[in-house]
């Protein structure tokens, strides 16, 4: 690899949803990102220390292990700590974005998500 050349930045989707995970695929990929996907939080933790992803999206409502609590241990695990996550939900309720933000996610977006707000959100953490 020429030092011109870069590596595609990786980014973890973890979302149980078919139709955003294919929605985040399409605008991911279309931007030059490498996409990795977990569809649940146990698999999306184990990824995520097998991959070390650039970025983690992250759902709330994904089984195994809710978003929230996903949050707080790669939050709490060396190897993943630094790691920017951004919570895209469709949960609204005030308390949340404050459970976010308390389980260390570095952004909370609400669904339904624009293209041009992610692709923003995930340029300014990748600086």
């Amino acid at each position: 690899m020429s030092a011109g050349e870069k590596m595609a930045k990786k980014i973890l989707v973890i979302d149980d949803a078919p139709s955003i995970i294919q929605l985040m695929e399409y605008w991911l990929k279309e931007a030059g990102y490498q996409i990795l996907i977990a569809k649940d939080g146990l698999e999306g933790y184990e990824s995520a220390k097998k991959n070390k992803p650039d970025l983690i999206i992250l759902d709330v409502m994904i089984p195994k292990l809710d978003g929230f609590s996903l949050c707080r241990l790669l939050k709490s695990d060396e190897q993943c700590r630094n790691i920017p996550i951004i919570i895209v939900t469709a949960r609204e309720q005030k308390d949340d974005k404050e459970l976010g933000r308390q389980a260390g996610a570095n952004i909370y977006i609400e669904k339904p998500i624009e293209q041009d707000v992610l692709l923003g959100t995930i340029k300014k953490l990748l600086k």
